[in-house]
Formats: structure tokens, sequence, C-alpha cells
């Protein structure tokens, strides 16, 4: 694992769930049972609970274990861009000058876990409008095992889904379905709400680590080197939130 970056979000911040439903997707937000897949998905700005000035800094994506033996855990490279719209369904799908990227990485995936959590390169600044995100798996090979929970959508077509043996491509089609993802969004009441980089070696004392839905992890380490060795992701060291990439 290369060296761990360290980013402290220093400004108070909300976790936002949207979306508790028990269905199950195969293809939103990632698919893992194609090579390829790509997700918009429509997010209506009064469940999210977000007014113009805040931001988005990242989101937690709930899953499952679906059919397959074999199930490993997995780097799965991704890319996710996103939009604000006055769409309220996305029984259309929005064309590709209407997103901007925000993530380009990957997602870990373990047996281990239930959740993956994206923390954005590039927040989203909210202006207004709806929000949706375009999720794009680019693994080229299917990793089967994984499925998302999500919430369906009755009569209402939440998103629209590519997945085939080659790369998405703009011109290709895309299939509407009646369900969203679940999803949990950090929202930050100030216009910046990561504020900048810290020396681990500036650090001092001992904490507890938690993953970011509260479970302990480590017990009572020097600060100095709490996150060191951990799956990049969110995590709650002493009092702060620190973001491992």
């Amino acid at each position: 694992m290369s060296d761990t970056i360290k980013v402290v979000v220093t400004e108070p911040g909300v976790w936002k769930p949207v979306g508790t439903g028990t269905n199950t997707s195969y293809y939103i937000p990632f698919g893992c049972y194609s090579n390829y897949t790509a997700a918009q998905t429509i997010y209506h700005k009064e469940a999210v609970g977000i007014a113009e000035g805040q931001k988005i800094e990242g989101v937690i994506y709930p899953y499952g274990r679906g059919a397959g033996a074999n199930i490993a855990e997995y780097d799965l490279p991704v890319k996710v861009l996103a939009a604000l719209t006055d769409q309220s369904d996305m029984a259309a799908a929005l064309d590709e000058d209407a997103f901007s990227t925000v993530y380009e990485g990957t997602v870990y995936l373990s047996p281990d876990r239930q959740q993956t959590e994206i923390v954005f390169d590039t927040p989203i600044e909210y202006r207004g409008g709806n929000l949706c995100l375009m999720t794009i798996n680019n693994n080229g090979s299917m990793v089967p095992g994984y499925v998302f929970l999500s919430t369906k959508t009755a009569d209402v077509v939440s998103s629209q889904y590519y997945q085939g043996t080659t790369p998405f491509d703009w011109e290709m089609a895309m299939k509407g379905e009646q369900l969203y993802a679940n999803a949990t969004f950090l929202i930050t009441g100030q216009p910046t709400g990561v504020r900048g980089i810290a020396d681990a070696a500036d650090e001092a004392g001992v904490a507890d680590v938690f993953s970011i839905s509260g479970q302990l992890i480590r017990k009572g380490v020097p600060l100095q080197s709490a996150t060191d060795g951990l799956r990049p992701g969110i995590y709650i060291v002493g009092n702060k939130k620190i973001v491992v990439r």
C-alpha cells in the first residue's frame, strides 16, 4: 500500500442517509456481475436535505452478498460524476456536458464489511436543483459476490444504467430502472469543508480509532500512526474525522 495521506475534516458535517430499502441491485451504483457498468441516479434535494452554499464531500453505499461462491475482497476501479438538474426523474439520461468528475479511483469491497465510502476529490458545490450521480465501473472483468442495497420507486424511473463487455460510451443506450441506490451523503455547512492536510508527525497523544459506522478498529494507539496501514475510507480518530486516501 502506498503512503497514507490523511485529510482532516475540520468544519461541522452531517451524514444524511437517503433510502432504506432492502432491494438489491447488480448494476447500480456499481456492477460486479458485468465487465463494465455505468449508472445515473437522481436524488431529490428534499431527500438530501442540502441548501445552497453547502457542499457534498462524499458518499457511503451499503452492500450485501449476492450469488457467487468465491467472495473475495476487491479494489474496484470506478469513476463518479455529478450534476445538478431540474429533472425530477431519470426517464431520460442526462447528457455528458451536464456532469463534472468528482472522484476517480477505487472502491474497496470486502466480505467483512457492509458498506464502501467514497471521499470526493472535488466536493460538489450545491447551487440548487436535484442531485444526479453517475457511477462508472471500469474493472473490465466480473467480480461476482456483491450487490448494492437499493430502494424501489413505484411508477418513477430513478436510475438509468448500462452493463456490457465494453467500456461505457456516451453514445450507448441506457435502460431505465425504478430504483435508486441507498446512499449516505457527507454534507458540510461551510463552503470549505476539507481544510487541509495534517502531518501525522506533528500530532501527539493516543486515541481510539473507529469506523464511520461506529465499529472500534484500534484502541489506545499513538495519534501519529493511528491510521497507518488502514484501507482508504473515513475514520473517527479521537474527536476528528480522518479521511485515508
